[in-house]
């Protein structure tokens, strides 16, 4: 029997499919959120330093940079300060995810093409906005297999995507789209964004017995981002 009359017949990838989200939605709670809107959106105006590394320069909050520690580890820069949070920076391109998806020939691969489809593969942007926006009630008895399988997926990333922080915000700039994981006071926050041009995260992490990061000095650092040509010499591990 089909799967046409949707009336009277549920295919069992559907109720599969639904039976899984509920599941994922009791284990993982947090799949129910959708990103937010951040409240703070003041930037601070203390007095900093405009830094630049793997291609990128923005400004900091802060003027007391220890040069002498800035490491490149596996692809990850760290950037300590002398009193405040360590910072972190990684950068990729722009579609690093959807071109694996595209281009992967192994058994199975064309599934994922299959599945998410070009609208969602058109960039990392575009397949995360989706997936953050996803909930398992998008998951529905009455939908399409594909598409139930498809909102399926997206939960599945979702949940790994959740793993960076306790909450999730959209954050925007001149040159940028992209998400922030995590919120002061939080121990650890993390910046994703995304252009045409590359990948950039931020992670900002803080130190036992040193002032934490604000909102303020988050923000100032998303708006001042930008890429330049120039790639400063950085000692590695």
């Amino acid at each position: 029997m089909g799967c046409r009359d949707h009336a009277r017949v549920l295919c069992f990838d559907q109720v599969v499919a639904v039976s899984d989200a509920r599941r994922l939605g009791l284990d993982f709670p947090r799949l129910a959120q959708t990103p937010a809107e951040l409240s703070g959106t003041s930037i601070s105006s203390s007095p900093g330093k405009r830094l630049g590394y793997l291609g990128y320069e923005f400004e900091v909050s802060r003027d007391d940079l220890d040069e002498s520690r800035v490491r490149l580890i596996d692809r990850v820069l760290g950037i300590p300060f002398r009193s405040g949070p360590l910072m972190m920076l990684m950068t990729d391109r722009p579609d690093r995810f959807v071109q694996s998806v595209q281009i992967d020939r192994s058994e199975g691969a064309g599934i994922g093409r299959w599945l998410y489809g070009p609208r969602l593969l058109k960039s990392d942007y575009a397949f995360t906005r989706a997936a953050l926006g996803s909930t398992p009630a998008d998951v529905r008895l009455f939908s399409s297999p594909l598409i139930a399988q498809r909102e399926l997926g997206l939960l599945e990333m979702k949940r790994a995507f959740l793993l960076k922080g306790e909450s999730v915000f959209s954050v925007e700039s001149r040159l940028f789209r992209g998400f922030q994981f995590g919120r002061p006071p939080d121990n650890r926050i993390v910046v994703d964004l995304y252009d045409n041009r590359g990948y950039v995260q931020l992670t900002f992490v803080h130190c036992r017995n040193r002032p934490s990061v604000n909102q303020s000095k988050i923000n100032r650092v998303i708006q001042t981002i930008r890429p330049v040509q120039d790639r400063a010499h950085i000692p590695t591990h």
